[in-house]
């Protein structure tokens, strides 16, 4: 009897014991669960913050809004105090049956100037409202083109063949104060051919042709063809947008996507990426408004008498089976005009083709323009490496 009853109480005990630890372990469960609801959630609003974000990056009124102290918020944003001012902002999508607006939260350092550097940040709470979730992601502005002011007109990562009736006017300061270059290249560029030819802007201004005094023609080369330069920048994309050649998806994403630039005129500005033949008619871009042109892997073409303000990127990305990088030739006809730079990846035998008869100008307005790092119109989002946390510091 004794026995039985110490047997009884044990099993009881075992009962209650299991029973308690099956309740623990679906409350584990049910807390997993919740906690992964609020993450998703949170995580969610993030991306739709980060897109935002880059939809909104050309946008002046980003920069001029409005950040209050985030000591003024609600938990947790509370948390990141009065050294950081924050904003609420929201983007409206649909999920496949109807339009949802989730929220997010903005957050620069207070005082950051044209604030260059953002968390973005996402909330997100279970349906029961048990359990909450925060997620930050470090985000930063790349001020568009960059190192413009010493670039030459035509910089080439491979060969450059001129010919035709075309004129390149230096840049004046290319290779420091008062010392011109024309073409800057990482191989050993032949002279021109044809009718084309180099000149600095003074004479070029004297008849808008560099004929009386050429630097560089099919007479031979002039001291303004930098080429052969174990220095050229390895990544043309890094150099121009800061983002490596890996990452141009990044820019590609926020820039203004076309076919054929049929639709570019002289109202656009900002950074447009051409993925089928570029024809340029009239007039593109302006001197204080210029364009970013990244044309990928197709012809840019300059109609007659047309006029572009601006850099034409003329890009690969990527390699053929013999590893070169084959970007678009670039021919101008009847007197049309770059106000600008040509920038090329094209490293194939023959190297960036440009004929025909136009003029590359450079201009030093225009240069200004692209890189001035308040100018929001060139401006690319980019994400703060190993800045991702599921919590506020």
């Amino acid at each position: 009897m004794t026995v039985g009853a110490i047997l009884l109480f044990l099993v009881t005990l075992l009962s209650i014991y299991l029973t308690k630890s099956g309740i623990i372990d679906l409350r584990t469960s049910a807390n997993k669960a919740r906690y992964g609801e609020a993450m998703a959630q949170a995580e969610r609003r993030l991306e739709i913050g980060m897109g935002w974000m880059s939809s909104n990056a050309n946008r002046a009124t980003l920069v001029s809004a409005t950040f209050n102290p985030c000591s003024t918020f609600a938990s947790p944003i509370s948390q990141l105090g009065s050294t950081w001012v924050c904003r609420t902002e929201s983007s409206t999508y649909s999920d496949g049956a109807a339009s949802v607006t989730d929220t997010f939260t903005l957050a620069t350092p207070a005082g950051s100037g044209n604030k260059a550097l953002f968390y973005v940040i996402g909330q997100g709470s279970s349906a029961d409202g048990t359990a909450s979730a925060v997620v930050r992601q470090g985000t930063f502005f790349l001020g568009g083109a960059t190192n413009l002011d010493n670039t030459p007109p035509i910089t080439a990562a491979g060969n450059v063949a001129l010919g035709g009736n075309f004129n390149v006017i230096a840049n004046p300061n290319a290779g420091g104060t008062g010392v011109p270059v024309s073409i800057w290249s990482q191989v050993t560029v032949p002279a021109p051919s044809g009718a084309a030819k180099s000149c600095h802007l003074g004479d070029y201004l004297r008849d808008e042709n560099c004929s009386a005094a050429p630097i560089s023609s099919k007479d031979g080369k002039g001291l303004d063809i930098a080429d052969g330069d174990a220095n050229f920048p390895p990544d043309l994309m890094a150099y121009l947008f800061g983002v490596p050649m890996g990452s141009y998806a990044t820019v590609k994403a926020q820039a203004q996507q076309v076919t054929d630039c049929g639709t570019l005129n002289a109202a656009t500005t900002g950074i447009v990426w051409a993925t089928g033949q570029c024809n340029i008619s009239g007039t593109v871009g302006s001197q204080n408004a210029p364009v970013l042109l990244v044309v990928e892997s197709a012809e840019f073409i300059l109609r007659a008498g047309s006029r572009f303000y601006g850099l034409v990127f003329a890009f690969a990305p990527t390699p053929g089976a013999d590893g070169r990088y084959d970007a678009g030739d670039i021919t101008g006809n009847g007197g049309g005009r770059i106000y600008g730079v040509v920038v090329s990846k094209d490293t194939t035998v023959v190297g960036q083709t440009l004929n025909g008869t136009f003029d590359l100008v450079h201009d030093a307005t225009v240069m200004r323009q692209l890189a001035a790092p308040v100018n929001t119109q060139f401006r690319v989002v980019g994400r703060t490496p190993a800045s991702w946390a599921d919590y506020l510091p």
